[in-house]
């Protein structure tokens, strides 16, 4: 346990780092790293494929992580202690990736930066559409 279980955890923080670098490229450029979906598909059905898809790869990795914390020995507080250590683990590694990544890569860079344009964009179509109604 002492090696799976921060194995897992950095895994886990890798797969999740990615996927979000893929919401969003998907999200600021309609494409994931450069590869578009297929003409027919909407954004927003590629982001649930990329969703369901995320699932998929991380349920296994979470469900090893909870069995290793129930089949922890010791008192009922230890397997909480181990739980709360891999959960910071898990997010220090991803952090640590997603400010990597954004550094090395320009062009999420660019797509983080404009996210709060888009936000403004996006609250100001829907208070359009909700006066409209």
């Amino acid at each position: 346990m002492g090696f799976t279980l921060p194995v897992l955890s950095v895994l886990q923080g890798a797969v999740t780092v990615i996927w979000i670098c893929a919401m969003i490229s998907l999200l600021a450029t309609g494409m994931v790293f450069d590869l578009a979906p297929p003409a027919n598909v909407p954004v927003w059905a590629a982001g649930l494929f990329l969703f369901l898809l995320y699932g998929i790869i991380v349920g296994p990795m979470k469900a090893a992580r909870r069995a290793y914390y129930w089949s922890f020995g010791g008192t009922r507080w230890t397997w909480s202690f181990v739980a709360l250590v891999d959960t910071i683990v898990w997010l220090v590694v991803a952090v640590i990736l997603l400010c990597l990544a954004v550094h090395h890569f320009p062009q999420l860079r660019q797509a983080v930066e404009s996210i709060p344009a888009l936000a403004n964009q996006a609250a100001t179509d829907i208070k359009a559409w909700w006066h409209s109604k």
